[in-house]
């Protein structure tokens, strides 16, 4: 992507398109990132943890999305939920991430931007 084309942008409507932008980026609660992650456990397969790394795949993965908008962390764990390529295998930390970098990338772009 090479950029955006605002017609019509003043300073006025600008900070409140940018207002828009940033509050599209607020993560979700951490409470829910683990929710995510625990579903996303639940309905994959993956090899038998013991309860100590079942808390790190938790606290691992639950930090990895919170530092992504709500709505995106949701759609990735939903993608990795319903994926037909690798049905039903719990994904890599870094496969998480990626995922949510990419979906999250055009905002970013965006935000700065304005």
């Amino acid at each position: 992507m090479t950029g955006f084309l605002f017609e019509g942008l003043t300073a006025d409507n600008r900070s409140e398109a940018r207002k828009a932008v940033q509050s599209a980026m607020t993560p979700a609660a951490y409470e829910r990132c683990e929710e995510h992650v625990s579903t996303l456990h639940a309905v994959t397969a993956h090899r038998q943890d013991s309860d100590d790394s079942l808390r790190l795949i938790l606290r691992l993965y639950s930090d990895c999305l919170a530092r992504y908008p709500a709505d995106v962390a949701k759609a990735v764990v939903e993608r990795f939920i319903y994926r037909s390529d690798k049905p039903n295998f719990f994904p890599t930390l870094s496969e998480l991430n990626d995922a949510c970098e990419r979906a999250t990338a055009q905002r970013q772009q965006l935000l700065q931007a304005l």
